[in-house]
């Protein structure tokens, strides 16, 4: 049996083959220039990121700084800075106020699923140095309206809410120069962590935020801090427990002859304190121990004792 063609059949399909070929070439040449200026604006954006990065901090009054590199992760919606300096400058001089491995400012996506926008921020290795001073060059203290230009400037850098900050491996350096035995005290290896800042957790407990630190004090000692808190709070409204553990009482004889008029020539100090605050009102106490305390002159040991504890009490309050 012959099957019958109809007319005009072959002749439409061949007018279609180049047609479709036409077609695809096009959306051959049309992928591949978007895949193209994808991977130049993926190549460019760090650069992009860098510069605008160093104009925020070139905006900052009174400070410089400078970063290595900026390194971009697309898939986890963050991007990496690498190598931070940050100085205060004054009296022609540039004094290190800030320095850290690497910044990582990322979207957190627990909170994402949970449909809000909210970010993280990581700091490896920080170094911060912070200097009381009588000579406006040199004090880093901040002013309310320098403490809000920091605000601003986070703000600037990152701006989404932040509900996760963690530091790893950071250290801090504290001197007061103000009085006429310069005093400084160092703190290493801390590693702290705040969760659930901004509640995006949607928590209905009283205290839905928590932060957890760690740290070596003057050599030997250590430092633990445990907070529950709610930091949406108009009035301060937490729950602390903290304590400094074997810290060596001569690392703070520089810290005791400027305020205590104490001479200490050995042994170890421990502190215990738990605090809790709601409705505008804190209660709480503070447990000094000493250990093997050696004070210099037998006359001074009772006046250098009751000076401490004044200053412990003093410090806590």
């Amino acid at each position: 049996m012959r099957i019958k063609r109809w007319p005009g059949v072959g002749t439409l399909e061949r007018e279609r083959r180049p047609l479709r070929a036409k077609v695809a070439r096009r959306l051959g040449v049309g992928t591949l220039f978007v895949i193209l200026l994808l991977v130049a604006a993926r190549l460019a954006f760090p650069y992009a990121i860098l510069r605008y990065v160093n104009n925020v901090i070139d905006g900052l009054p009174g400070y410089s700084g400078s970063i290595e590199k900026i390194r971009v992760s697309l898939w986890r919606g963050a991007y990496t800075i690498i190598g931070p300096r940050l100085f205060k400058e004054g009296g022609g001089q540039e004094i290190s106020l800030f320095a850290a491995e690497q910044i990582d400012l990322s979207l957190e996506w627990g909170t994402l699923l949970r449909g809000a926008l909210r970010g993280e921020i990581a700091v490896d290795r920080p170094s911060i140095n912070i200097v009381a001073s009588k000579s406006p060059r040199r004090k880093q203290s901040a002013t309310e309206a320098e403490a809000k230009t920091w605000q601003e400037t986070v703000e600037e850098l990152f701006p989404v809410r932040i509900d996760r900050f963690e530091i790893r491996d950071g250290s801090v350096s504290l001197r007061d120069e103000t009085r006429d035995t310069p005093i400084a005290v160092r703190v290493k290896n801390l590693d702290m962590l705040a969760r659930n800042l901004t509640n995006a957790e949607g928590r209905e407990e009283a205290l839905p935020a928590s932060l957890r630190a760690s740290a070596r004090v003057l050599g030997q000692g250590l430092a633990y801090l445990n907070v529950r808190m709610d930091p949406l709070n108009r009035t301060p409204t937490f729950d602390l427990d903290a304590s400094l553990r074997q810290v060596p009482m001569t690392g703070l004889n520089d810290f005791l002859r400027a305020y205590g008029r104490a001479d200490v020539q050995g042994g170890t100090f421990n502190l215990f304190v738990e605090a809790a605050a709601a409705g505008g009102r804190v209660r709480g106490y503070a447990k000094p121990i000493f250990h093997q305390l050696k004070i210099a002159g037998e006359r001074e040991r009772e006046g250098g004792l009751r000076r401490f504890r004044e200053l412990i009490i003093e410090g806590v309050k």
